[in-house]
């Protein structure tokens, strides 16, 4: 028995992710036969937040697709999520961070980048909480585009309280 993994797809067509299980062992070319199968020949595979699409014949786990993972899948020559890609500041326990972020993607995917880009790997990204200026707690489950952010939004970053681990 083959393991499935899960992989959230963006498409120009969907303002949703589609959520896709597959086998990590096809292809680039499978995946996009799967999602497509009219118009695979077309388009090209993008990891969310990277800028260099997949090489078609490669496989999946191969190209860093794993369980969870948010890819775009777009036309040749066009990089679809930079056309929808915003930037966002993330205060990760006071440190500043630039985030790249697309409104459809949820909010712990840029919870995510953020604690990569503030070198935080000591705690699971669950662990955290993030916050607006107003300090309302945002749903991590919920895309970026509901927390309404604008041009000068800034989102805080926090691990949750007890999230030190246990003493004893």
């Amino acid at each position: 028995m083959r393991t499935e993994i899960e992989i959230y797809v963006y498409t120009e067509e969907a303002a949703d992710p589609k959520l896709f299980k597959i086998d990590p062992d096809i292809s680039v070319e499978e995946l996009l036969k799967i999602i497509s199968p009219d118009r695979h020949h077309e388009l090209c595979l993008t990891l969310s937040g990277e800028d260099a699409p997949k090489v078609r014949n490669h496989r999946l786990k191969d190209c860093g697709l794993h369980n969870g993972r948010h890819v775009h899948c777009h036309p040749h020559g066009k990089t679809g999520h930079h056309r929808h890609e915003h930037h966002v500041e993330v205060i990760v326990n006071g440190k500043p961070v630039h985030v790249k972020y697309v409104p459809q993607e949820h909010g712990m995917l840029l919870v995510e980048r953020a604690l990569e880009k503030s070198h935080n790997s000591g705690q699971k990204p669950e662990n955290w909480q993030l916050r607006d200026e107003k300090g309302t707690t945002l749903d991590q489950s919920k895309p970026v585009r509901d927390y309404k952010l604008t041009e000068c939004s800034k989102l805080f970053l926090n691990l949750k309280a007890g999230g030190g681990g246990a003493i004893g």
